[in-house]
């Protein structure tokens, strides 16, 4: 990564601009489970200004100082039983994991950046890129197709 300017790292920390949480929070998804704080995506699209203040003064201490609190790690894990009886035997559960939907607005915004970077950077090979908005893993399955009837 040395062919790419420190400027150019350095933008996946500046600090957080209200249009970028705003555009965040109108995209969130309705209808999805809550963490232990019990704040849903609901809640957040209808925050009054001074909480969205508050919500972007914490996001940018958390870039600043490279650090969480303390409750966005906290989350409900729950043993989901997989198709067949489980008997209660956890090893025949699949977890689950119900996260704040406020730590996930948080990375949902670096991931954007992430995103950005990757992709305008290119920073990734083209077989790697999967992950990236825009693109698929359809583009890679294709190759290989071609590679395997050539």
């Amino acid at each position: 990564m040395n062919h790419i300017p420190s400027a150019e790292i350095n933008k996946l920390i500046v600090p957080i601009t209200m249009e970028e949480l705003k555009n965040n929070i109108k995209d969130l998804p309705n209808n999805k489970a809550t963490g232990p704080n019990n704040i849903s995506n609901e809640i957040i699209k209808k925050l009054l200004q001074q909480m969205l203040e508050v919500l972007l003064l914490i996001f940018n201490r958390c870039l600043e100082h490279g650090i969480i609190p303390s409750q966005f790690e906290l989350a409900y894990l729950y043993p989901i039983p997989k198709p067949q009886w489980w008997n209660y035997d956890i090893n025949l559960t699949r977890p689950i994991i119900l996260l704040n939907c406020i730590r996930k607005l948080m990375v949902k915004i670096i991931n954007g950046r992430l995103n950005h970077y990757l992709s305008t950077n290119y920073i990734l090979q083209i077989n790697n890129q999967a992950g990236i908005q825009g693109v698929s893993c359809n583009e890679i399955i294709l190759q290989i197709q071609a590679i395997i009837v050539s």
